[in-house]
């Protein structure tokens, strides 16, 4: 995903997987195991840059290929979350309440319906009366 970070700082390293480039940045701790990549770094420290960085499982950030640098010399503030990571927990919420509905009305059905052969109440009469519920509850 390409990404806008501010360089504070670049170091040459060596780990497990060999010589790489540790950078620090306004979004952490970066790794750049690219050499091309890693000596355009080296020109724009201080600077603005867009990068494509990708975090693996294990929540390490590395950056795998550089697009441009930022000639404007605002630093840029803590951006907010991609939007996609909102999304999800706004989906996972509503989810949930589905889910939560879907049951109440489940055991509406069943405590109405109990030992009655004829069913008086369908699925959509407990629907009804649970969404009836959640209104009335959102007022108070």
């Amino acid at each position: 995903m390409e990404t806008r970070i501010n360089l504070e700082s670049v170091e040459s390293k060596v780990g497990a997987r060999g010589a790489f480039t540790g950078i620090k940045t306004n979004r952490g701790l970066m790794a750049c195991f690219d050499a091309k990549v890693s000596t355009e770094l080296l020109k724009h420290v201080g600077k603005d840059v867009s990068v494509e960085v990708v975090t693996n499982e294990k929540g390490f950030s590395n950056i795998k290929k550089f697009f441009q640098v930022f000639e404007d010399l605002k630093t840029i503030k803590e951006e907010v979350m991609t939007p996609h990571t909102q999304n999800r927990f706004s989906e996972q919420s509503k989810q949930k309440a589905t889910t939560m509905y879907v049951s109440y009305a489940k055991d509406l059905f069943m405590m109405l319906n109990a030992g009655k052969t004829d069913n008086l109440y369908t699925m959509e009469h407990c629907c009804e009366i649970i969404k009836v519920a959640i209104e009335k509850f959102k007022d108070l």
